[in-house]
């Protein structure tokens, strides 16, 4: 950056979306027009590509797939359950988020 230009502001991120009339203001913002350059550009970079193709996969990734995996399977542990006595969203992913509450820096240190 030269010193001609001027600094850029940055601020702390705000939620801004409080309800479904307030998507509007997203749809036509600067940031949405480049989210979607960006998923444009990450779709073409891929095209032609062999979805099967050998991948060499790091040890981090590897890690993260593996932690995904863990909670992909307590999916399947805790089954959603009947709404109609629910008011604010399903008790079994309230227990699925204790339980990764209370493994979660078990998780962190095994997959670091």
């Amino acid at each position: 950056m030269s010193e001609a230009e001027p600094k850029p502001e940055y601020s702390e991120p705000q939620r801004k979306i409080k309800s479904v009339f307030d998507i509007g203001g997203w749809y036509k913002s600067e940031a949405y027009a480049n989210y979607v350059a960006f998923l444009k550009r990450l779709s073409q970079s891929v095209r032609s590509q062999p979805t099967q193709s050998d991948v060499e996969v790091g040890e981090v990734a590897s890690r993260l797939i593996t932690m995904l995996g863990t909670f992909d399977e307590w999916i399947e542990e805790y089954q959603p359950e009947d709404m109609a006595d629910q008011r604010y969203g399903n008790k079994a992913f309230r227990k699925w988020y204790s339980r990764l509450e209370s493994v979660s820096t078990y998780l962190l240190d095994v997959s670091s």
